[in-house]
Parts: structure tokens; C-alpha cells; sequence
């Protein structure tokens, strides 16, 4: 291992210690691939929750994500505000503000 190491430092210039050398050699005899396998994320809410907090967003687009957080809660769905945030934005909904404010006398 360590003659593979000094090779690798002096050719290539990659500096790796004997522990990482054998622990590279492992993972590439059991998975055969060269780099370590991607995982696959869980999704919390599913298809079927995306569509009901769609729906309920077409309904009422004032809906705050604390609003949502606590409708999916009654279904047994926990998430947090920052989560529902992101999900909101990746089904396309985005709040905007109005272009100038209202003067009230």
C-alpha cells in the first residue's frame, strides 16, 4: 500500500495515506464502482400530500406556510416551515409583493 501511495504522490501528485488506499480498495471490491454510490433521498411528503397542498394553495394563495404545516399536521405529515417553504417554491408558487405601497390618511 505505501508504495502505491508514494507512486500516486510522486506521478499524479495525489497525496493519500495507507488507510485511505485500503479503505478506496474495500469499498471498490464490494460495490465495484470507483466513487461511493450515490443514496437516494426520502421524500417526507408525497404525491399525495403535494397535491393537497396545492390544492389548498389555489383555494387560498394567502395561506402561510405555518398555515399548511399545521393542515398536513391533522393528516399526521410533520415538517417544518422552512421545508414547506421549499416545497411551495418547487410547485411553483412564489410570493410577490406589490410594486408600491399604499399611502392611508
Amino acid at each position: 500500500m505505501s508504495k502505491i501511495a508514494h507512486r500516486l504522490e510522486i506521478e499524479d501528485g495525489i497525496s493519500i495515506s495507507c488507510r485511505g488506499l485500503r479503505k478506496f480498495f474495500k469499498m471498490h471490491r464490494e460495490t465495484g464502482l470507483l466513487r461511493r454510490p450515490y443514496k437516494q433521498a426520502r421524500r417526507k411528503a408525497s404525491h399525495h400530500h403535494l397535491n393537497a397542498i396545492d390544492t389548498a394553495i389555489k383555494e387560498n394563495p394567502g395561506l402561510t406556510a405555518r398555515d399548511l404545516v399545521n393542515m398536513l399536521s391533522d393528516q399526521g405529515l410533520l415538517l417544518s416551515e422552512s421545508h414547506m417553504s421549499r416545497i411551495r417554491r418547487d410547485l411553483g408558487w412564489i410570493a410577490k409583493g406589490t410594486k408600491y405601497c399604499h399611502l392611508i390618511r
